[in-house]
């Protein structure tokens, strides 16, 4: 299982990076993916901007006075893939049974949980 990996990772290597996590994996694996995403869900998106912008940004710098890494954290969620997007790189990998759904409550729309398998070796 992965939580808020893939959006960390730099556009141009997250391929590599679904493809390294799909060698990793014992045929019949699964992979379990949970991840911000609003690209795409403008409802999604202004949700995610006005949390962010007026209590998790806010919030941060007054516990811990980093502004720019709850800024990042914002920023990171907005240029992450669509769902459709993140699903087809794990296809693209390789995997199977991909699968995803949404959380609940305020999250529901930006914060997403992945699921795929690595195929079983034939016999």
């Amino acid at each position: 299982m992965t939580a808020y990996l893939y959006r960390n990772v730099p556009v141009e290597a997250r391929d590599r990076a679904v493809a390294e996590v799909y060698e990793l994996l014992e045929p019949g694996g699964w992979l379990v993916v949970q991840e911000y995403s609003v690209a795409g869900d403008s409802r999604a998106r202004l949700v995610w901007d006005i949390v962010a912008r007026f209590i998790i940004i806010p919030l941060g710098v007054l516990l811990d006075g980093n502004h720019d890494l709850y800024h990042y954290l914002w920023q990171s969620v907005i240029e992450f893939d669509s769902v459709t997007r993140f699903a087809d790189r794990l296809a693209g990998a390789g995997f199977s049974d991909v699968a995803h759904r949404t959380a609940t409550g305020w999250q529901h729309g930006i914060l997403h949980t992945f699921v795929a398998r690595k195929p079983r070796e034939k016999s």
